[in-house]
């Protein structure tokens, strides 16, 4: 950091916490658990796109190994 020393991560973490607490147990609290749970479920969906994605890929990466050749070059 510039020109100062550097943020602490305790009282950084702490302070976003107390951010944290205003706004999901506010006034708007229904909305930010909605979002936040919105969030969560996107990520899941996420994730769960990358394993699927990422099982496809290893079943066309082995595909080719083991797949005999077309022509007998005998």
């Amino acid at each position: 950091m510039e020109g100062g020393k550097p943020a602490q991560f305790v009282p950084t973490l702490l302070r976003a916490l107390k951010l944290a607490r205003l706004y999901y147990w506010g006034d708007a609290r229904h909305r930010a658990r909605f979002l936040l749970a919105v969030m969560l479920l996107m990520t899941m969906c996420t994730t769960g796109l990358m394993v699927v994605f990422s099982y496809v890929q290893r079943d066309m990466s082995t595909a080719g190994a083991v797949t005999p050749p077309l022509h007998n070059s005998t």
